[in-house]
């Protein structure tokens, strides 16, 4: 591949300009908070502040919440967990806030082959969360496949699927097929345990040419969705970004194509982050054949029609990996994306305004994370051997 390779971490959003890219100017990036040995999995948003996602492999219990406020302290979120299992040792999957409520996916290697033995955590920022024990079978076992997204009822469309129990809450992921491969998965909470729901002969199921895969889902007002990409085996094996949509957790769940290349036909990518904000929406992703060299693509979803509208988010041009992207974030139809270099050299900041798009130099490390709380944008960089959050003012 020419040039650099860059992962990507896309807050963002909400607005379609076109990205020339621009020369960077310079950045001017305050060091909020630093930990040694440490790293950060995810940062949101709060009403209180922002919520950090940590993971300290020589700690006691390795995970851990942190409230960070704006004047840089931090307050431990209590976690409540039973002795033995893996719950004290989960690297953060997933954190999602909505209002005062939290939801926590972790994972943790575990068993003989060391596959990843997941953990479910909810509670509030006042009192803490809780993990949730399941029966092995639920996430794990033989049958068991990537959980991808954790998704509070509160967020949107979750209510619609049981307005009588603001309490449930879902999990996105995959499961076996009753074939060959896998088919997606949702699970909902019924109290303190998680069910699995019939996803059988739906758009969301695998067929002997149809092998979808989910990447990140999130809820909007009017509707649950996910987005991934599925790989069609009817004329060889080509990659195509999707999204999958229901006003209903028990469906009916429709598949929508995302355009890929300046004629907007359904060409080969991927479709690997989401994030919401009221009915808009940001999907942040590639286009190309994933085995050659896939480019940055994105795509804005708008859910206020009550069916998915899509038109594409004009990213700058940029050699990506799928797999290095980061959960974006959404707030007020304003955009910010993160790039990183492959060399771990340091990162840019690409802000995308209604008519103008202006890209700046970012914190002087590689990003973990990104969100943006208040008038600032915050982003997490570092891995095991430390963590730093920085903080910038929006323009």
């Amino acid at each position: 591949m020419a040039g650099r390779v860059w992962s990507v971490l896309a807050g963002v959003v909400l607005a379609s300009a076109a990205c020339s890219s621009p020369a960077p100017t310079s950045g001017d990036w305050a060091r909020v908070q630093s930990w040694p040995h440490r790293e950060v999995r995810a940062l949101a948003a709060t009403a209180r502040g922002v919520l950090v996602g940590a993971y300290d492999e020589n700690a006691p219990v390795r995970p851990s919440l942190l409230l960070l406020a704006g004047d840089g302290t931090t307050s431990a979120l209590p976690l409540h967990f039973p002795e033995g299992g893996y719950a004290a040792s989960a690297r953060w999957a997933g954190v999602a806030v909505s209002g005062d409520r939290v939801i926590a996916l972790g994972g943790a290697p575990g068993g003989a082959h060391a596959n990843t033995r997941w953990t479910i955590w909810r509670g509030t920022l006042g009192g803490g969360v809780t993990n949730e024990p399941q029966p092995f079978e639920t996430f794990g076992g033989e049958d068991a496949g990537g959980l991808v997204a954790v998704i509070p009822t509160a967020a949107g469309a979750t209510a619609g699927a049981a307005a009588s129990d603001p309490g449930t809450d879902l999990v996105v992921g995959s499961w076996a097929s009753t074939g060959v491969g896998n088919d997606i998965m949702l699970w909902r909470s019924e109290g303190d345990r998680w069910q699995r729901q019939r996803t059988l002969d739906t758009p969301l199921a695998h067929t002997a040419t149809f092998l979808p895969e989910a990447q990140a889902a999130a809820a909007t007002p009017e509707m649950i969705l996910i987005v991934g990409w599925y790989a069609d085996l009817s004329h060889g094996v080509s990659s195509h970004p999707a999204l999958w949509w229901a006003a209903r957790l028990d469906g009916p769940w429709q598949r929508l194509d995302l355009p890929v290349g300046p004629g907007g036909g359904s060409g080969q990518g991927q479709a690997n982050r989401l994030a919401c904000d009221g009915s808009t929406c940001l999907v942040v992703g590639t286009a190309g054949n994933p085995a050659g060299a896939p480019t940055l693509s994105g795509w804005w979803v708008s859910t206020r029609s009550g069916r998915p509208e899509v038109r594409s988010a004009q990213l700058p041009s940029r050699p990506v990996l799928g797999e290095h992207l980061v959960t974006p974030v959404v707030v007020q139809e304003r955009g910010v994306v993160v790039l990183a270099s492959s060399d771990r050299a340091g990162s840019e900041i690409v802000r995308v305004g209604v008519d103008s798009t202006a890209v700046s130099a970012g914190p002087p490390a590689s990003p973990s994370a990104v969100t943006v709380w208040g008038q600032h944008i915050y982003v997490a960089t570092g891995e095991s051997s430390g963590a730093t959050i920085w903080r910038t003012s929006l323009p």
